[in-house]
């Protein structure tokens, strides 16, 4: 028998569940950059001067925010095809998939690839029925450039 009490019993559980909405992960990781240039410089002879710079920067560890109770419809087995020229009738009536092949009397797709449930089974299975954000340590980003000059000198 489910309980209602707010300290933990079955129902305040269920209801936990189906409202999460955010996941921190358990082992936290701090992001950090590394950054890095070099630069050379030189003349020639009074009148000139040329000078070539790189610079580069690389984030470890930040934050990337992703659903991870969500899930890919479409994959290998069930699909849309893309058409580069407009296909016969026949074509589309041999796929074996459609985006809604049927609906209930309420307008509600039951077959095809908007009857499928996006969300992970098991995630699915626990309660966890609201989208789940997660900002995770997992992203990077990298960046390189180079600039050059060359020029008069100026007396």
């Amino acid at each position: 028998m489910l309980t209602t009490n707010c300290l933990g019993g079955a129902a305040f559980q269920v209801t936990a569940r189906s409202l999460t909405s955010n996941w921190i992960p358990n082992k936290f990781q701090y992001p950090y950059s590394i950054n890095w240039n070099f630069g050379i410089q030189h003349s020639f002879g009074t009148a000139y001067t040329a000078e070539i710079r790189y610079v580069g920067t690389r984030g470890v560890h930040l934050d990337a925010q992703t659903r991870i109770n969500k899930r890919a419809v479409v994959n290998a087995q069930s699909f849309l095809p893309t058409f580069l020229q407009m296909p016969s009738q026949a074509s589309l009536d041999a796929l074996p998939t459609a985006l809604c092949s049927a609906t209930d009397a309420s307008g509600n797709c039951t077959a095809g690839l908007q009857s499928i449930s996006n969300l992970v089974p098991a995630f699915e299975n626990d309660g966890f029925v609201s989208s789940m954000t997660c900002d995770c340590p997992f992203g990077s980003s990298v960046y390189q450039g180079l600039e050059r000059y060359r020029g008069l000198k100026r007396s």
